[in-house]
């Protein structure tokens, strides 16, 4: 009996397994689109003994090539939950949304034991344990405000102020950036009639019991909605509020999933204990009790999941608002523990796969710190997607809240503040700048705006100044509006939007335009108030590139802006649509009247005298209907129906293209939806020939824009791939949405190509030329010692690396550079693959100029360019250009997997200067691999230096102004020189403060020296300094970026290292007045030249040396070695003229002389900006011979410091 019983267990098992395998995926198989896994399994209840949410455990693990998901798995009951309301059964699900195409395979954990579910282990339980299985995914279909196109797909925490859509690239996110504007009340929107065991339940707050969503019945549209609908057609009513939302511009709405006790009482997720009448009885404070603390309820959450997916669909961000005040203690009596995991796990396994959420771990937090961080740091361990995680606060409590929650305190990404609407503004600002200075910038909403009793039920004009366009213009991520209390509204007996219609709208209208004009630039934009003359309205800029000015009240306001062109176009947040027409701007701008407006400024500053923008009209264009051609003043793009078709001849330009842009202007027929540009493979048609048969063929996708195209309006499309000099063809394609015309060039406003171009630092092109050096041409060595050999690709006229013989390994290819000796930007040209992606080098005479790694592509032999900028090359110089072969590990290949080959067409070298430097006679110091340093007195210039100055000490003898009590410390210097403040007048604490002479807490009021820095990428660099303190009243300073001087670089403090050179990286805070580390920093917005400046906080402060690094790491000793680029662009000439400083003979053999310095300093660079002589003493004499000698031959610069100024000359050596 024993054996039958074994037997017939086994062969049950097998069937079950049978099952399991033959189980089929369900739901669309598309990217972003959800896929359910459905298991039969142990049959069992809501009510059974062994807890089936805590005593078995389903994790899935998902993967495609290098992308890999474990998804937690959920007890589900049975098939059709929502519809049935069905508490058993032995059906178990995982939801997954696939953020790639490709085929993904899947293995099943099933484990069972006490608590499991959270605290690991666990036996097999038999059933789909071990199984696997695989389905493929194809792109997706959607479009506009769907979630679930695929140039949108789940929102991500990427260390930015705002979440990125991942879009086509799920290992380096490339959608947009994420605004939003939306519903924060009610607070109990899920207390719906139409869910399962939601009691209707009133207290003194809630006055209308269960919601009826009645108002929207209206809004409900079959045709969009019934999939999403449960029990015989329940649920249109709050599927029409979703679809009202949306279509008023709306993209985001807040809910609370428990408020058992809470202020409304009727939502949770868990099952009863009781009837619904007696819950809907029980006094608040007992309702926790009236639940099972461990259970849930799986039709009602089914129920939830319809609502949430139409969510997605309507592009509809879901804030999840866990708990709140009244409740957040309850669980595990106020600790971290078996209730809170449980509930966490169960919203994570049931609603994660969601593309656009943050889980917000209360509302109004009263959570201890350790709470706050325990259930953080365990949401981040089981939500796979890696969702934003907040938390709510008091207004008066933020501090108290936030502050332990900080950078690496938690792993929280961003705050939902509450506060008055008067304090929006400040606030949102200020917590940007706080958790940008502890290292992790959080992403910052305004989800609640005070009085408690009011909300935002006041004016729209109100709300458009004191809470949307306050919070977007800080820099922060949006606003959820609050509707205060009333008796038949508000946040919580709110049943209908349409009280608030106006204020969706108009936050409809901001997020269109930062959504259309700011896109590109909000990363690296800043709330810049200051620069406008008028204190009430808000300025959100990236310096010297774009400018956005809200006017609440219109009118005029002064405004400092670069010295450079500007032009400002005005934009109505009452009504939205297009722009105004662009007029010029110098220092103030006007607005159309009193109403409020937004002004976009956008332009270039001086320092360039090229013309940085070529526009370039179609030669040829036209569109096919079918394979009927349409030649006319329109080109039309229909879906499906009508495909337009552009010729270019792109002209050859001695600047490098950084940048080019399709634009195109609407006709007589506005739309909506994705239109994508693909690059054609042919040019043999003419707008008059067009047809089927010689239409250019569809190559890369390089460039799409998604958005409602306005008639009269025009837009433009970020193309890559084009090339100077090259006849190129573009298909214009629309995917979705509703057709637009577009004027052609025949119409009245022609298709454009706008080239950006890169301007000569110098003003021109200097004396040397353009050169371009082909791959299969140029450089005829392709078997180099040390290297694989290359080849010839004929077909691709490429070289490449044969990756079947040499895998993982380096081939190199040399040529002889014939142009003139002088400064480039090189650009390199490649070819992407799918199989992997190579790296490669480009060396100039035996120096690494650049390295680039190819990106991931989803087209082969799709063209990629690198520019490396400033590169001082010498006519002869040998050019090697190194690069191998890779696999990503993605595409099978025999027994492995396939290899990239390295391909790459060409070098261009573009003129910078044909002298060798910038144009301004000065050496900038370069940022190489994340770490720049800079000697103190390699400075630009000084300013504000009427009360105290820095000088150079550095034992030439130079006359400094007294007291200065210290004697001088150059000896041990790094380059045998340093700069001092003074005169030093306070050096004890007992001697005189007088603040704005000797002492200064306001960083850029008393002198300030400025240094030329050229970084490579942009990024946060910590500052370090190497200074020599005496006392305690010599021992800080500011530091300060391109004329700002941000929170992050005031108070920098010594306290410990006295009378020797220390290196310091610490802010003097309040609580800590000897400083807190890793909150001295810059952000640097962009790659190119920026101003580093320091300012006096007390005089006699000694500065050495300072680095800018991107990590957090004490240099040692002198500290890394400064590296000067562009330097030696004064000629002779220029300097006679102005400072009679000479240098000869030029070229020279054994020394130079310098004549016109009566004391100084002086070192030598060569061309890559490595020191190879320093600290040369000038001293009381009319000439001083320098031994040239021991160099080797080549091109040098000389920079020498004299008391105030720095000059720099070319020589060459022989």
């Amino acid at each position: 009996m024993i054996f039958f019983t074994r037997l017939k267990f086994l062969l049950i098992s097998l069937l079950i397994g049978c099952t399991a395998l033959a189980q089929t995926p369900e739901g669309e198989l598309k990217r972003w689109h959800k896929v359910t896994l459905s298991f039969e399994g142990p049959t069992t209840s809501e009510t059974a003994s062994t807890n089936p949410f805590s005593d078995y455990r389903l994790d899935v693990t998902f993967t495609n090539g290098n992308l890999t998901y474990v998804v937690p798995g959920f007890y589900a009951a049975c098939d059709d939950a929502a519809d049935s309301s069905c508490d058993s059964g032995n059906l178990w699900q995982v939801h997954f949304s696939p953020s790639q195409t490709g085929t993904w395979n899947w293995t099943a954990e099933f484990v069972t034991g006490s608590d499991v579910a959270i605290n690991g282990g666990g036996a097999s339980a038999g059933f789909m344990d071990g199984v696997t299985g695989s389905f493929d995914v194809v792109e997706s279909d959607k479009s506009g405000r769907d979630f679930r196109s695929k140039d949108l797909g789940r929102l991500k925490y990427v260390g930015e102020h705002y979440l990125r859509h991942i879009g086509t690239s799920p290992e380096n996110p490339n959608g947009p950036w994420f605004v939003k504007a939306g519903a924060d009340s009610p607070e109990n929107a899920l207390n719906y009639v139409d869910f399962d065991a939601t009691p209707s339940y009133n207290n003194n707050l809630n006055k209308i019991g269960s919601k009826t969503w009645q108002p929207h019945q209206q809004d409900y549209v079959a045709a969009d909605a019934s999939s999403y609908t449960w029990g015989n057609g329940k649920g249109t009513e709050i599927l029409g509020m979703l679809n009202y939302l949306s279509g008023e511009g709306a993209n985001v709405m807040s809910f609370l999933t428990w408020n058992s006790s809470g202020d409304g009482g009727a939502v949770f997720p868990h099952t009863l204990k009781v009837s619904l009448q007696e819950y809907s009885n029980t006094a608040r404070n007992q309702q926790w009790n009236k639940v099972n603390k461990d259970r849930f309820d799986v039709s009602k959450m089914a129920q939830w999941e319809k609502v949430m997916e139409y969510a997605d669909k309507k592009g509809i961000y879901l804030h999840f608002k866990t708990m709140e005040t009244e409740n957040d203690n309850l669980m595990d009596g106020n600790d971290f523990g078996r209730q809170r995991k449980l509930y966490y796990r169960e919203l994570i396994a049931r609603f994660g796969h969601h593309l656009a959420l943050n889980w917000n771990l209360t509302e109004e937090t009263t959570l201890a710190d350790n709470v706050v961080k325990s259930t953080a740091t365990y949401i981040k361990e089981q939500d796979p997607y890696d969702h934003n995680i907040v938390i709510h606060t008091y207004p008066d409590q933020q501090d108290q809240r936030y502050n332990p929650l900080l950078g690496s305190n938690s792993e929280l990404t961003g705050a939902s503040i509450q506060t008055n609407k008067s304090k929006v503004h400040n606030d949102v600002r200020r917590w940007l700048e706080k958790s940008r200075n502890a290292g992790k910038k959080w992403v910052v909403a305004n989800d609640e705006q005070g009085s408690a009793g009011e909300g935002i039920r006041v004016s729209d004009k109100r709300v458009r100044e004191d809470v949307l366009w306050a919070t977007l213009m800080a820099g922060g991520t949006g606003v959820e509006y609050y509707s205060g209390y009333t008796d038949d509204d508000g946040d919580i007996n709110g049943n209908d939007h349409r009280k608030r219609g106006n204020k969706y709208k108009e936050g409809g209208y901001a997020l269109n335009f930062f959504n259309t004009y700011l896109q590109p630039y909000m990363t690296e934009m800043v709330s810049s108030d200051g620069i406008t003359s008028n204190n009430n309205d808000y300025v959100f800029a990236k310096a010297g590139e774009v400018y956005a000015v809200y006017l609440p009240n219109g009118g005029s306001t002064n405004i400092d802006l670069p010295s450079g062109t500007w032009e400002v176009q005005w934009y109505n947040p009452r009504s939205g649509g297009g722009l105004s027409a662009a007029t010029a701007v110098t220092n103030s701008i006007s607005a159309p009247d009193t109403n409020d407006w937004v002004a976009l400024i956008k332009g270039e500053s001086d320092g360039t005298d090229c013309d940085n923008v070529e526009n370039v009209t179609a030669s040829h264009d036209a569109y096919l209907q079918g394979t009927t051609l349409f030649n006319s003043a329109e080109l039309r793009v229909e879906s499906g129906n009508r495909i337009s078709y552009l010729q270019f001849d792109v002209p050859s330009t001695t600047e490098v293209i950084t940048g080019v842009k399709l634009q195109m202007t609407v006709s007589s027929d506005g739309g909506s939806g994705l239109i994508e540009v693909f690059k054609g493979n042919s040019d043999n048609w003419t707008e008059a020939s067009l047809s089927d048969a010689n239409k250019p063929g569809e190559g890369a996708m390089i460039g799409s824009l998604n958005t409602t195209y306005s008639v009269g309006q025009s837009y433009t499309w970020n193309l890559s791939g084009v090339t100077a000099g090259e006849t190129i063809s573009l298909i214009v394609k629309q995917t979705g949405g509703n057709d637009v015309s577009f004027s052609s060039k025949e119409g009245s406003n022609a298709p454009t190509l706008l080239l950006e171009l890169e301007c000569n630092d110098g003003g021109g092109s200097g004396d040397c030329d353009a050169v371009t050096m082909t791959a299969v041409t140029d450089f005829p060595n392709i078997t180099i010692a040390g290297f694989s050999p290359a080849y010839v690709d004929d077909v691709r006229n490429a070289l490449a690396i044969n990756a079947g013989q040499y895998k993982d390994m380096f081939a190199a290819a040399q040529g002889s550079f014939s142009g003139e000796t002088g400064i480039y930007n090189i650009k390199l040209t490649t070819l992407t693959e799918l199989d992997g992606e190579s790296t490669y080098r480009v060396v100039v005479d035996g120096t690494t100029v650049g390295t680039f790694q190819n990106p991931t592509t989803t087209t082969d032999y799709a063209p990629a360019e690198v520019v490396f900028e400033d590169i001082a090359v010498a006519n002869g110089a040998t050019i090697q250009v190194e690069f191998n072969s890779h696999t990503n590990g993605t595409i099978p290949e025999d027994d492995i997997t396939a290899y990239s080959r390295g391909r790459w067409t060409g070098l261009e070298f573009a003129c910078v200067d044909g002298t060798g430097g910038d144009g301004d006679g000065d050496c900038v110091a370069l940022e190489e691999n994340g770490v720049v340093a800079v000697e103190a007195e390699h400075f630009a210039s000084q300013s504000k230096s009427d009360k105290r100055k820095w000088y150079v000490l550095d034992g030439s003898g130079t006359t400094t102004p007294t007291p200065d009590p210290d004697p001088s410390h150059h000896t041990a210097a790094s380059g045998g020189g340093y700069l001092e403040i003074l005169p030093d007048t306070r050096v004890t604490h007992s001697d005189q403060l007088v603040a704005g002479e000797n002492f200064s807490n306001v960083p850029g009021q008393l002198t300030i020296v400025d240094y030329k820095v050229k970084f490579s990428s942009a990024g946060k660099y910590f500052v370090w300094v190497r200074a020599y303190s005496t006392g305690t009243e010599d021992n800080g300073v500011h530091v300060g970026i391109d004329g700002t001087w941000p929170e992050s670089g005031k108070r920098l403090q010594w306290c410990t290292g006295k009378n020797q050179w220390t290196w310091e990286s610490k802010q003097r805070t309040d609580a800590n007045h000897c400083g807190e580390a890793q909150k001295i920093y810059l952000d640097v917005p962009s790659a190119g030249v920026h101003t580093i400046s320091f300012s006096l906080r007390e005089d006699g402060f000694e500065m050495d040396k300072f680095v800018l690094s991107k990590t957090y790491t004490k240099p040692s000793g002198e500290g890394p070695d400064e590296v000067l680029v562009d330097c030696g662009t004064l000629s002779v000439d220029d300097v006679e003229a102005n400072k009679k400083v000479k240098l000869y003979p030029n070229p020279a053999q054994n020394t130079i002389v310098v004549q016109g310095i009566a004391k100084g300093k002086a070192t030598i660079y060569d061309t890559v900006g490595r020191k190879v002589i320093s600290s040369v003493n000038i001293l009381q004499s009319e000439n001083k011979a320098i031994d040239i000698s021991l160099i080797p031959a080549g091109v040098y610069f000389i920079v020498i410091n004299d008391d105030t100024n720095k000059h720099a000359l070319k020589f060459i050596k022989e």
